[in-house]
């Protein structure tokens, strides 16, 4: 008897109708730990660890009592759409998708949801958009992404806006002291330790730092530039230069070769590897010399 309750346990099947009348357990789609990052640094995260960080912000708790369920499902990426959160009860009858955007002409808030400045749109379904971080003063050229939109259908009206009530003091609060970023997108250079673990997930700015640190101390080049959308510039011997950035993913099918164990694409005047399995991030190299490309990927500790 038992046994046979160990087994039902772990195939989480239900073993007879007694098991299938008890409550289902939360479905998870974000599958790693990432970092949290809030504020000006959560509007620097690719999309990816955008995506993890929106599924994961808030206890299951508080998302059950938001949609009045049982229990509750939370998808990255669903349909496709990259960078995207979708938060749902187990019946998929109230669905509420979460994503960050960049600033836009038209965003023009005229209320405020947990403090913050928000623009709400109800039509067809509800749309609402809050500033989890400063919206002026940033070049249209940045990856930054400070807008947070909520939607779902209308009939949810009250709990897209009961869930960003939760969840928008959590994800405007400020988590990390930037690195100043110049109205042109530089980032002053400054060696900065390599954090392996967390460096997928770093705000841009921060990344960009310990990316060019260390090809800085593995190629031994010189520090030419950063910039806020990830992008390292440094200078060989020759005077020529040579970027590196960590960009999404182009696609698991294009990556047919191999660097440091890593899938990877030799292109014509670039190398891409994924850096990780459990994160849709690529680095992206401006040479074509495999051995660079293996000794910078092995330094960043991802091989």
């Amino acid at each position: 008897m038992v046994r046979v309750l160990i087994v039902c346990a772990l195939v989480l099947a239900g073993c007879g109708t007694a098991a299938s009348e008890q409550p289902r357990p939360e479905k998870r789609n974000h599958d790693r730990v990432v970092r949290m990052s809030g504020g000006e640094a959560l509007s620097y995260v690719h999309s990816d660890t955008a995506s993890q960080v929106l599924c994961s912000a808030l206890p299951d708790e508080k998302l059950r009592r938001v949609l009045a369920a049982t229990a509750v499902v939370r998808e990255r990426h669903p349909d496709g759409a990259k960078g995207t959160c979708r938060i749902r009860d187990d019946r998929g009858s109230k669905a509420i998708d979460l994503s960050l955007h960049g600033v836009w002409d038209r965003f023009a808030p005229s209320a405020r949801i947990a403090g913050r400045p928000a623009q709400i749109n109800v039509n067809t379904k509800v749309v609402i958009d809050v500033a989890i971080a400063e919206t002026d003063g940033y070049r249209t050229a940045s990856k930054r992404t400070p807008i947070l939109r909520a939607q779902g259908p209308v009939s949810i009206d009250m709990m897209v806006r009961g869930l960003l009530d939760e969840l928008v003091p959590v994800l405007a609060e400020q988590t990390d002291e930037l690195p100043q970023v110049d109205e042109d997108g530089t980032v002053a250079f400054s060696s900065t330790p390599l954090t392996a673990d967390e460096f997928v997930d770093l705000p841009r700015p921060m990344q960009v730092l310990q990316l060019c640190t260390v090809a800085e101390q593995v190629l031994h080049l010189e520090v030419v530039r950063a910039i806020d959308t990830g992008t390292c510039t440094l200078r060989r011997p020759d005077g020529r230069t040579l970027a590196l950035v960590v960009v999404d993913s182009v696609g698991s099918e294009q990556l047919t070769e191999k660097v440091a164990g890593r899938p990877a694409r030799f292109g014509e005047s670039t190398i891409t590897v994924r850096l990780r399995d459990d994160a849709l991030l690529d680095l992206m190299i401006g040479d074509t010399d495999p051995k660079l490309a293996e000794q910078l990927v092995r330094a960043l500790g991802q091989g």
